[in-house]
């Protein structure tokens, strides 16, 4: 059983206590006789306190959260949360804090029902690289499914409000237009401004397109401190940008016109030199985020380290992630040393080696 409070003392007001299924204990303890009492009133719930609901979409940030959070997830949660904004507008998901148990998950919808598109389905265990979702009209559904009760895990909180405006302050992250998802396409004459801004000593950022869809009347702006680097549009995918700095803005635009799948694109700093010798080769030379390079030995090299015996000479690739480069350790290439050389001929002898 989990203590879900201790109370000593005197208690000035009433509270109240939930179980996460369908057991609660309760143990009264003393040490020595004295006066005074304690009484108790139980009853049982259909709902959890912060169960879900209809929300209502403004200009004001908004808060939502599974039952009993952050002390514990409960048993056997089916809850579902219709956000709805004024007509015209459309709603931003901020994934503010996200600790869920086996069996949880937690399902983001682009519309206000379970037949609505799918824009994420967030469980256990899983990397969440992206803060926001936005989507592609005026409502938006959350569902949260539980299995077993957990005291180990919070739960989740996010906030909401209209628009698509975001900041983004780690040196990492997902960006999508509006209602990105396969088959769906963003909304019509809307302005999106993300703006990025690191920690200090990340000063060598890249931004890469994964995926990229716009109407010629639509646009994707990359500025940095003020000077423009990109203008882009169409079905094109624009080559990877490099930042100087530890801030940089991307800003969506789309018209009335018409509107197609649109965009995401992550970004990420550079990874740190791997330091190979003189007699590695790399191609091409470049760490920054997500670059791919092959590792490779001349003639007379191996890779002499242990994870790299089963294929000493096959060229290896490397690539610059998240979290730096995807190998625990570095392709580095020696001489092949062969041994002392036998003699084959009578009579002969090795004059050096």
């Amino acid at each position: 059983a989990t203590i879900v409070a201790e109370l000593s003392g005197s208690v000035d007001s009433t509270q109240t206590f939930y179980s996460a299924n369908n057991i609660m204990i309760v143990r009264l303890s003393a040490d020595e006789a004295v006066d005074g009492n304690v009484q108790f009133t139980w009853n049982t719930v259909d709902e959890l306190p912060g169960g879900g609901g209809d929300l209502a979409v403004t200009d004001t940030l908004g808060e939502f959260s599974s039952p009993l959070y952050p002390e514990e997830i409960a048993a056997s949660e089916r809850e579902e949360w219709i956000l709805t904004a004024d007509p015209g507008q459309i709603i931003k998901l901020s994934i503010d804090t996200l600790d869920l148990a086996p069996g949880c998950y937690v399902e983001i919808r682009d519309g206000d029902s379970f037949e609505a598109p799918v824009l994420a389905k967030l469980e256990y265990g899983q990397l969440i690289d992206t803060k926001y979702y936005f989507s592609s009209s005026n409502q938006m559904h959350v569902y949260f499914y539980s299995e077993e009760a957990s005291t180990e895990h919070e739960g989740f909180e996010f906030s909401y409000i209209e628009g698509c405006d975001a900041e983004y302050d780690l040196q990492y992250g997902v960006m999508m237009s509006p209602g990105f998802r396969d088959g769906g396409n963003y909304p019509d004459a809307i302005t999106c401004t993300w703006t990025v801004n690191a920690p200090a000593e990340y000063t060598n950022m890249s931004l890469v397109f994964d995926s990229f869809n716009l109407d010629e009347t639509d646009s994707v702006t990359v500025n940095e401190g003020g000077t423009a680097l990109g203008d882009f549009t169409g079905e094109s995918l624009p080559d990877r940008i490099d930042f100087t700095t530890n801030s940089f803005t991307v800003i969506f635009t789309s018209s009335a016109i018409a509107n197609k799948a649109g965009f995401k694109a992550t970004y990420g700093p550079a990874c740190v030199d791997p330091g190979f010798n003189s007699e590695t080769t790399a191609t091409p030379e470049d760490w920054s985020y997500l670059s791919s390079v092959d590792v490779s030995c001349d003639e007379g090299y191996f890779f002499a380290q242990e994870s790299y015996q089963q294929v000493p000479s096959t060229p290896q690739s490397i690539q610059c992630g998240i979290f730096g480069w995807d190998v625990s350790r570095m392709p580095q290439c020696e001489r092949v040393y062969c041994g002392q050389p036998t003699t084959t001929v009578d009579n002969s002898f090795v004059v050096s080696s």
